[in-house]
């Protein structure tokens, strides 16, 4: 059986009536002695009753005084009684509310907390992470990438320029259950959103579908590689900044165009091989001063 305080309260006050009705029950009346005893040094005395005289007045007068005297003892006993009985329920209560409190506190906390996926040295390597997310069922998934436009409009970006343009990024995955929300790339050191020719915060990603839907950690990795291989072509059709903060305005690179269509394959991945060279001063050359050093859209 579970107790509530309402329980416990009316059992307490239950128990003070009937400790009471106990007491107010007791009279004097019913206490009759068939004698008494006095001790004189060594002897004792043992008086018998051995007849009655009309002493009915002086009598009563005694009792009445002795009941007198014992219904204020008894109203003592019944008012402590009836505190301790109250102090008890009251100690009582005040635990079963901070059990209440303490328990609603940690129901809180478990349901708003999620399973979290079984992550494995394997998808770290994968450069996956995870981190809880503003709800119940809310994840946040951050996997390292590397933003390499290598084509505009699926004609290829001259390589040795290409790879200046190269910086390591994070895909950052909203998730929702099982399903994917949103996904958005963002700078490896605060976690702001990364500038590039599509970024609108969040990304424009453009025409590209990706599957919304993940049984495990590998389906979202998969889905980071996708993404990595979108941004691998510059669509100039829906351009949102032209001169991203830290990369070349659009129309610079598009003075190193090869002249030649390659075809784009969404699955397409980067060569390990490839040297990351990153956003270097030693790898730009005097002639790369159109680099953009502020936020312009045209």
């Amino acid at each position: 059986m579970v107790w509530t305080t309402e329980d416990i309260k009316e059992k307490a006050e239950k128990d003070i009536k009937q400790i009471v009705s106990y007491l107010d029950g007791f009279d004097l009346s019913d206490i009759q002695t068939n004698g008494f005893s006095v001790r004189c040094g060594s002897k004792v005395l043992k008086m018998t009753v051995v007849g009655e005289d009309s002493l009915d007045g002086l009598v009563n007068e005694i009792k009445e005084e002795y009941k007198s005297k014992m219904r204020d003892k008894i109203d003592i006993i019944k008012k402590n009684i009836s505190k301790k009985i109250n102090e008890m329920s009251d100690f009582v209560y005040s635990i079963k509310t901070e059990y209440l409190k303490k328990e609603k506190t940690l129901n809180d906390r478990l349901n708003n907390t999620s399973m979290m996926p079984d992550i494995t040295f394997e998808h770290a390597k994968k450069g996956l992470s995870i981190i809880k997310g503003d709800g119940k069922n809310s994840l946040y998934w951050l996997v390292r990438g590397v933003y390499w436009p290598r084509f505009v409009d699926g004609i290829q970006i001259d390589p040795s320029y290409s790879k200046k343009m190269m910086s390591p990024i994070i895909f950052l995955f909203q998730t929702n259950g099982d399903r994917i929300t949103g996904i958005s790339t963002r700078k490896e050191i605060g976690l702001d959103y990364f500038d590039h020719y599509h970024q609108n915060k969040p990304d424009c990603w453009g025409s590209w579908k990706y599957n919304v839907e993940w049984k495990s950690p590998w389906d979202i990795i998969k889905v980071a590689e996708q993404a990595q291989a979108v941004l691998e072509n510059i669509n100039t059709m829906s351009i949102v900044r032209r001169s991203p903060l830290a990369l070349p305005r659009i129309q610079t690179v598009q003075r190193h165009l090869l002249g030649r269509k390659d075809d784009l394959k969404d699955g397409s991945k980067l060569n390990q091989t490839d040297v990351r060279l990153g956003l270097k001063k030693d790898t730009l050359s005097d002639s790369d001063n159109v680099w953009s050093s502020i936020d312009v859209v045209s």
